[in-house]
């Protein structure tokens, strides 16, 4: 008795020594977020589970209290189970691939979520069921246990390199400690008593070595630890073998593996990199003499993952100085101050913004990066931002209210006026053919420049001008600009950001065209951007903000169409846009209007863009997805009871069998084994079985087929009159769990 005791009791002590220092492990080397709580979590859990494996009733209520804890631990944390486990896959999936593959890459899997506590308990609770039965098994109880801990501890090792010196002593204990009690499990066996008396002299000699080697002195870099050098050895060794195989390692169909953060630009003069190739883009130039038709829309661009829902801005390039025919690239200003920030910072200085994070993936190596609007990012270029591989993370800001409730810091103030003058003069030159008949356009259709709803006014009449028609043709002209205002019968995105960015500038308010995409993010998940996605818009610039983005192409310029939140201002519909007028133009020299700064009336149209009905429906979405997790919680356990039966069926077959047998003998010894099994729920055990059971295993004499059959018969009455005399929870002990009605 005092043997089964302690052996239990080692069996515990062996069940926390393995899974809590693996469960710091597994957080440790992916970078989970868990809080101060979760330690006492996991070892409720292994408890309840060294419980269910150790005690001849105590698997059903074991089971089932670690269930409930897990239910708990799941309203505790307020969980998200698919976000939770699909940000814990693209966490191995993007260690791994960092380490092995793409050596300092940014492969982007961080803040999906500010939890991964739940979905860590979830593998405790698997990682100690395993190994608390592996411990009582009878046989194979060393390889079992080994089995459930060192591909875990491999497999964290191979990355992470530096565990803690609590997480080694522990396992080092556990393993030690396994090997010596062996390879099989008795109750009754003096396992417990050698174990508890070796495991404080081990547990004293790993604690000599760890004051001997100092870890906390220990330098990592320098002197790279042998078993994470053979891990690297073996993981580069298994990426150039799949890397010369036919096609390489992917991650994106259709391209060519390649590591990230490099650039093949070798010089200013260099040719410039675009995540996209449509409308003639290259080197800083965009040319409206192509067919966006013409492109392959369904080539995969990039996958980018966001925390909220709902449409998105990526801009990419913008261009200042138009031809007629097309765009080129704007000069860089020469104090060298660059603007893209400006209105980013304004909202960072903002009492209630939100700050939020974008990851993004590229499908090849770009020069050019894709970031979203108001994302504070440094940048040697006004017009672009320079991608540091193909893998990244940026922060934006988002905040509610108008553009006339932010305010640039008082630092910043010199750097804007300076560069408010560089605008005003950059981007507002036009040819002089374009400038004359664009004044002639916007006097007929009655813009003034000191609207103070001006933006959205032009907006709203460019979107006017013409269908949305992606398989629009060159235009046969000059000056695309006009044509497009005056004689167009169609025209997709660039049409409409040239025309209006040439509207504005004939305004006086500095404008320019800006590239980029345009999709539908879903939280938590990666989407795939493809050539479709791609888009133009305008930016205009307001004084003591800086650029900021107006939505001006019809309906139809993108794969979803985007709601007309993502104007600066708020745009009507074409029924209610302002009716052209056909005032002829006034005698005499034209000249352009003075410059007004315009004042926006919407608020302010930051990163993902929902349209009133997602807004309203994100309440419903919260509770719909408790919803399925609770339902997937569920059906996971269901799953798991429905086991019983199955079992319970299997075992009660073998057993008739093993009574039933042609071997008398061995017929008539199952029946006692059966019938000592059922004398512990408190059933008397016949002496008539005893007997025919001592006769057939020590006599030389047969059973006969009568004898055979009376104590079978004595059987069933004894399990019969067994199970209806049991309390409900015994008599659910007895069906499923042993199997004996």
């Amino acid at each position: 008795m005092k043997n089964r005791f302690l052996n239990r009791f080692v069996n515990l002590v062996l069940l926390i020594l393995c899974i809590l220092p693996l469960a710091a492990l597994i957080a440790d080397s992916f970078a989970l977020i868990t809080d101060k709580r979760f330690m006492l979590w996991a070892a409720g859990i292994c408890l309840l589970m060294w419980l269910a494996a150790n005690f001849r009733h105590g698997f059903f209520p074991g089971f089932l209290l670690s269930a409930l804890l897990l239910y708990l631990a799941y309203r505790f944390y307020h969980a998200d189970l698919r976000l939770e486990l699909t940000d814990f896959f693209d966490r191995l999936t993007g260690v791994y691939y960092e380490h092995y593959y793409a050596i300092g890459s940014k492969y982007p899997y961080a803040a999906a979520v500010d939890s991964h506590s739940f979905i860590l308990l979830l593998a405790v609770f698997l990682l100690s069921a395993y190994v608390s039965m592996s411990l009582t098994s009878k046989s194979g109880r060393t390889v079992f246990s080994l089995l459930g801990s060192l591909p875990v501890f491999a497999g964290c090792i191979a990355v992470n390199g530096r565990p803690s010196v609590f997480v080694i002593v522990c396992l080092m204990l556990f393993w030690a400690m396994l090997l010596i009690g062996g390879n099989y499990y008795g109750e009754e066996s003096n396992q417990g008593r050698t174990l508890s008396i070796l495991a404080l002299p081990l547990a004293a000699l790993l604690c000599a070595l760890v004051l001997w080697q100092k870890p906390a002195e220990y330098d990592y870099n320098a002197q790279p630890t042998d078993m994470v050098e053979k891990f690297d050895r073996l993981g580069s060794a298994f990426s150039s073998w799949i890397n010369s195989r036919e096609g390489g390692l992917n991650l994106f169909p259709g391209e060519t593996a390649q590591q990230s953060g490099t650039s093949s630009a070798e010089s200013d003069n260099s040719p410039i990199r675009f995540p996209g190739v449509s409308w003639g883009m290259g080197d800083g130039a965009l040319s409206l003499n192509s067919s966006a038709s013409a492109q392959d829309r369904e080539k995969l661009i990039l996958r980018v993952r966001a925390e909220t829902d709902g449409y998105m801005y990526l801009r990419c390039f913008s261009y200042g100085d138009y031809t007629g025919t097309g765009w080129r690239r704007a000069e860089e200003p020469e104090n060298g101050i660059s603007s893209l920030d400006f209105t980013a910072l304004a909202l960072a200085a903002k009492a209630d913004s939100a700050r939020h994070s974008l990851d993004i993936r590229f499908s090849s190596g770009v020069d050019v990066a894709a970031v979203p609007y108001y994302s504070v990012q440094s940048a040697d270029s006004d017009i672009y931002v320079p991608a540091e591989g193909r893998n990244y993370s940026v922060s934006y800001y988002s905040s509610d209210g108008s553009w006339d409730s932010l305010s640039l810091p008082e630092e910043y103030v010199q750097d804007e006026l300076s560069y408010r003058s560089y605008a005003t003069t950059e981007y507002t030159a036009l040819p002089e053919g374009t400038k004359a008949n664009i004044l002639q356009l916007i006097q007929q259709a009655g813009l003034r420049a000191d609207s103070p709803d001006i933006i959205a006014e032009v907006a709203s009449y460019v979107r006017s001008c013409a269908p949305y028609d992606l398989d629009t043709q060159p235009y046969p002209t000059e000056d695309y600009a006009v044509y497009f205002l005056q004689n167009a019968e169609t025209g997709y995105c660039v049409h409409y950001a040239t025309a209006a960015a040439v509207i504005y500038r004939a305004l006086g308010i500095p404008a320019r065209v800006t590239d980029g995409f345009l999709f539908r993010a879903q939280a938590g998940e990666f989407v795939d951007v493809l050539q479709a996605n791609e888009h133009a818009w305008v930016e205009v610039y307001l004084d003591g903000l800086g650029w900021i983005p107006v939505e001006v192409t019809g309906n139809g310029g993108v794969t979803e169409p985007a709601p007309q939140e993502a104007a600066v201002t708020e745009t009507p519909d074409e029924e209610t846009a302002p009716p052209l007028e056909s005032t002829e133009p006034n005698d005499g020299e034209e000249s352009a209007p003075p410059v007004q700064t315009p004042q926006p009336s919407d608020t302010i149209p930051v990163g993902p863009i929902l349209t009133q009905t997602e807004l309203e429906s994100k309440s419903t979405s919260r509770t719909l997805i408790r919803f399925w997790n609770a339902l997937t919680l569920f059906l996971l356990l269901g799953v798991i009871f429905s086991l019983l039966p199955v079992s319970r069926l299997l075992r009660l077959r073998l057993r008739q069998r093993r009574i039933s047998q042609p071997d008398r003998k061995k017929a008539a010894v199952w029946v006692w084994k059966t019938a000592v099994k059922a004398s512990r729920y408190g059933a008397e055990l016949p002496e008539s079985i005893t007997a025919c059971a001592e006769k057939a295993a020590f006599s030389q004499h047969g059973i006969s087929e009568e004898e055979l059959h009376a104590v079978q018969n004595e059987l069933k009455q004894m399990l019969d009159d067994c199970y209806n005399g049991l309390s409900p929870v015994k008599s659910f002990l007895f069906k499923f769990f042993s199997a004996l009605y």
